[in-house]
Order: C-alpha cells, then structure tokens, then sequence
C-alpha cells in the first residue's frame, strides 16, 4: 500500500536524505536501505522551474538505486513562479 507522496520541496535545502528516501522507495527504486548522505548541486534554469543535481549515498548496497538524480522544483523567482501557477504549468508536467 502506497502511502500519500511527501510534500514537494520548496527549494534545494529541503532535499534532504530523509525526503529522497521517501520518493525513492515510493517509487520503487530502492528497498530497504536509505540515502545517508546527498550533495546538491544547480543543474540548469529554466523560465518557470529550477533543476538540481542530487548525488546520492546510501547506508546499504542498494542494487537498483542511483548515484544521483535530477530533481526540477518550481522557480524560487517569484514572477516565474507566478507564471507556473498561473498557466498550471506544474500541475501538467505532475499529472502528465
């Protein structure tokens, strides 16, 4: 049984091992391990989002899991974000 999605973040300090665990044993990733230690890094910019580089280490051999992910948040701009909301532009690509 899935249990309900953890909150999006609002920026890069809030992706954290705790939240990146959650999304990836959400979605199948990994098991029984979790991500001990992750560094963030900008990773591009774009009109209405902002993307970072999350490299990831774990506690535990986990077969399947990644050594980083791509994570795109809504922008810290406010007018670009303003623009997302308002075209329901992150509603899409969640949906989607």
């Amino acid at each position: 049984m899935l249990t309900s999605p953890p909150p999006i973040p609002v920026g890069p300090s809030e992706l954290t091992p705790g939240w990146l665990t959650q999304v990836l044993r959400r979605a199948g990733a990994i098991e029984g391990g979790g991500v001990a230690e992750v560094s963030v890094e900008p990773a591009g910019r774009g009109q209405v989002a902002d993307c970072f580089r999350c490299r990831l280490h774990f506690d535990r051999a986990e077969p399947q899991a990644p050594g980083s992910v791509i994570i795109k948040l809504p922008a810290r701009d406010p007018t670009s974000r303003e623009s997302g909301v308002g075209y329901a532009l992150y509603e899409r690509e969640v949906l989607q």
